[in-house]
């Protein structure tokens, strides 16, 4: 029964390894693709991140930091969105979305 077990233990090792060395790149690649979008949103003009969100399509992870970035709003700690709410009211209720903030649905 020990013998068993060593040797499952073994194989169950290799096998996990093998799969985290196949997993790896991938998830290399999905980071990197994650930060592009991030990027490419902040490049966005707003008209354009407003069509997108009146479809229907759910605002991109990172939205509210690269507007906070964009605005020259100061983070910090806090959550980007809720900095934006509090600092740019205006751009904030602008943007068609759920806020989780206040659960209200915008504009």
């Amino acid at each position: 029964m020990e013998i068993n077990l060593t040797q499952e233990k073994k194989s169950l090792e290799v096998r996990i390894n093998e799969l985290e060395s196949r997993i790896a790149p991938i998830q290399k690649e999905l980071k990197e693709l994650r930060e592009r979008l991030v990027h490419v949103n902040a490049l966005m003009p707003e008209e354009q991140i407003k069509s997108i969100s009146q479809s229907g399509e759910k605002l991109a992870k990172g939205f509210w930091a690269e507007s906070a970035r964009r605005l020259n709003l100061v983070v910090g700690g806090d959550s980007a969105h809720r900095v934006v709410k509090r600092k740019a009211p205006e751009f904030h209720a602008s943007i068609p979305h759920h806020c989780d903030i206040d659960g209200r649905r915008y504009p």
